[in-house]
């Protein structure tokens, strides 16, 4: 379920070598960015009736 919720194995596999979230981070962080730009652009085509939601989730990006 981890891997699926990841979109990979990589980051389960970095992190079964130490268990210390230090060795994955920079792999868990680098498509973070791209994450962003995408998401901005699903958030413009929402509803302005849930406006709230749309805050919260710019909140969390930024």
């Amino acid at each position: 379920m981890f891997d699926i919720a990841c979109g990979t194995n990589i980051i389960r596999i970095e992190f079964s070598k130490t268990f210390q979230v230090r060795d994955v981070r920079q792999l868990w962080d680098k498509d973070l960015n791209t994450f962003r730009e995408k998401a901005k652009k699903i958030l413009l085509v929402l509803k302005p009736g849930i406006s709230l939601i749309i805050s919260t989730f710019n909140n969390y990006l930024n």
